[in-house]
């Protein structure tokens, strides 16, 4: 069954080109009867040629076009390696939340306090707060100044919103979109809430966030036997209370990976609990999971020559259709799907690349961790090494050293010798920025005992001997393959660590190859 909800188009402009291809069919068509008119009845065959390459032809182009418009159509969960935590906060600030039943204590008052000492042990956590009534407020964005949080937790109020009702989907939206798209923060958001709304949109926004593999919690304030509390108008009286079993089965419901989770503000260890979703060490590798659409132009474009060459052969060639013809061609349909998953996987490696090449490294490690787990369950070794390889390189643009390690040790003993030499001398540097120099000095080593050739290598070993501060060089630093797409590679990574060093880099450099140092 198709799922057109997921149906999705990039370049929805380019799918106007099927109509003058729909109108140069029909000229064509009609060209040809006037010629078969005046010319006198055409043979069956001739005919029959005509109809087979008309046809054809036309789905080929069609075929074309919708590869390129870039469809995509249903979803997948793709891995996705993040590095430290982003956390938004969602203050529900509705009027119920005014309720006195939190041991003498509002509950908005109850969550401005559990949120402070949730604050005060999420040391090196961003954090952002978000205000949610009749709509969301993002009031603070994501920083990690946090007395700029906290004056706006001690002074929550209904009062600063205007925007009657309660809408919590609203404020989940809006920390949805407090989460920069490139960030490689894990992105958590955390709701304070009675479960009280006038809208009914929390479940639909959950589902959302899930989506983006943001991890929601709710956390529930109020007692599940409720009191009555003052409306906004200052008049009407209305009960309320926690809907804890409403909010318990939300949590259930969200078909995805990432799952929506419940805690009551009031059961022992809940914010040890809470914090416990959060990975302990910045630097530690997590791998979070976004549902993105399943690319279907590999799909379209395999099609596309398939027609193409069915044009060829029935519109062009003397043959007679019979069903071996017809079988032959299903056989050949069915190897073109056999042989696509592989194909698949190497256009992403490319495709994370070229993500890679435009400094979109988020989606270059998307791409290539999907790549990477398709090739170990494949058994495709060569793959495998493409990947990691790639994933390292990535990793170190972002300045993620221990996971640029940790990918480089992953990467096997009988690899090439140009994978074995990039992987010593890249974790040489890396060691060297470490400040450990012993293990710098054995990776070049290592490297040289691969290609003795490079002058960088020889010049870094022996800072490293030194114990120099600085390393020279990063022309090594290039993903695995070839083609001339390399040079664009080597050229963007060799002017990221130059903009890393810096101008006292550079200078170091001019006076080390002007020194005539014999190595």
């Amino acid at each position: 069954m198709i799922d057109f909800a997921s149906l999705s188009i990039e370049r929805p402009l380019s799918l106007f080109f099927l109509i003058p291809v729909a109108i140069g069919v029909v000229l064509h068509i009609v060209r040809y009867k006037i010629a078969a008119r005046i010319l006198g009845t055409a043979e069956k065959s001739a005919k029959r040629k005509f109809v087979f390459r008309t046809l054809f032809l036309f789905l080929a182009i069609s075929c074309f076009i919708l590869s390129y418009s870039g469809i995509s159509m249903g979803t997948s969960s793709v891995p996705v390696q993040k590095s430290g935590n982003a956390v938004s906060f969602v203050f529900d600030i509705s009027y119920s939340m005014l309720a006195k039943d939190e041991d003498g204590d509002t509950r908005l008052k109850a969550a401005s306090s559990y949120a402070c000492a949730l604050l005060e042990k999420m040391k090196g956590v961003s954090v952002s707060v978000v205000l949610a009534k009749g709509d969301g407020v993002l009031s603070v964005p994501l920083t990690d100044d946090y007395g700029s949080v906290l004056a706006v937790m001690e002074n929550l109020s209904p009062a600063l919103m205007t925007s009657p009702g309660t809408s919590l989907g609203k404020g989940i939206m809006t920390a949805i979109s407090s989460f920069p798209s490139q960030s490689s923060e894990t992105p958590h958001i955390w709701l304070f809430t009675d479960g009280g709304e006038t809208d009914s949109s929390l479940a639909n926004a959950a589902t959302v966030a899930a989506n983006y593999g943001i991890s929601l919690v709710i956390i529930g304030f109020g007692s599940e036997k409720g009191v009555d509390v003052t409306t906004g108008d200052g008049k009407n009286v209305v009960h309320s209370s926690l809907m804890s079993s409403q909010l318990q089965n939300l949590s259930l419901s969200v078909p995805v990976k990432y799952k929506v989770s419940y805690i009551r503000a009031a059961e022992q260890s809940s914010a040890y609990r809470l914090l416990e979703k959060l990975p302990r060490s910045s630097s530690s590798e997590t791998v979070s999971y976004e549902q993105q659409g399943i690319g279907r132009y590999n799909m379209f474009m395999e099609f596309g020559i398939l027609f193409l060459i069915l044009s060829l052969v029935l519109g062009e060639l003397t043959i007679t259709v019979k069903k071996k013809t017809i079988l032959g061609i299903a056989m050949l349909m069915m190897g073109m799907s056999g042989c696509s998953a592989n194909f698949s996987d190497r256009m992403k490696l490319l495709n994370g690349r070229l993500e890679w090449n435009r400094k979109e490294y988020q989606d270059a490690i998307a791409d290539f961790l999907v790549v990477l787990e398709n090739a170990r369950i494949a058994g495709d070794k060569e793959l495998e090494q493409y990947a990691l390889y790639n994933l390292a390189t990535t990793y170190l643009m972002q300045d993620e050293k221990d996971a640029t390690l940790s990918r480089f040790d992953e990467i096997a003993q009988d690899a090439g010798d140009d994978v074995k030499f990039a992987v010593y001398y890249n974790s040489g540097i890396l060691a060297h920025r470490n400040g450990n120099y012993e293990k710098a000095a054995e990776c070049f080593k290592n490297a040289l005992s691969i290609n003795n050739s490079s002058i960088d290598a020889k010049i870094n070993l022996e800072l490293s001997i030194g114990g120099e501060e600085s390393v020279a060089g990063g022309e090594e630093l290039v993903p695995l393959s070839d083609g001339d797409g390399d040079k664009a590679l080597e050229n963007a990574v060799y002017s990221i660590i130059r903009e890393q060093e810096g101008e006292k880099w550079r200078n170091m450099k001019q006076e080390e190859v002007s020194g005539e140092q014999d190595y």
